[in-house]
């Protein structure tokens, strides 16, 4: 019971937008842990998109789409912890057959300006 208290106020923190302190407090929470990994990878991420930022050297879209990224990341890892179940990877969603042609069809749309019609 306690556990779930403490995934409630992780994922208020995250739902808040206070990724660091969500992800100070998962690292905390699985330090002898091997999904310390997942943490530590999404805390890198979450590093590296701030000092963009700070640099001026992201879009803010961009900025955007990797917090929120990261913000999916750790409610899926949460879940997993609650239910003991293991979701798929994004690498592993990526490489589905509609994902792919989906990202084909994107691809295309984007460079169409390129495309040879002759």
């Amino acid at each position: 019971m306690q556990d779930q208290h403490i995934y409630a106020q992780i994922r208020a923190k995250i739902g808040q937008g206070k990724l660091q302190p969500a992800l100070q407090d998962l690292k905390q929470l699985l330090e002898n842990s091997p999904k310390l990994d997942e943490v530590i990878h999404q805390s890198g991420r979450f590093k590296d998109i701030q000092k963009q930022i700070h640099m001026g050297t992201v879009s803010q879209e961009n900025a955007t789409l990797t917090k929120n990224q990261i913000s999916s990341g750790l409610l899926a890892l949460l879940r997993e912890m609650e239910t003991g179940e293991s979701e798929p990877t994004i690498q592993e969603a990526a490489n589905e057959p509609q994902v792919l042609q989906q990202a084909e069809k994107i691809y295309n749309i984007q460079h169409i300006d390129q495309a040879n019609f002759s």
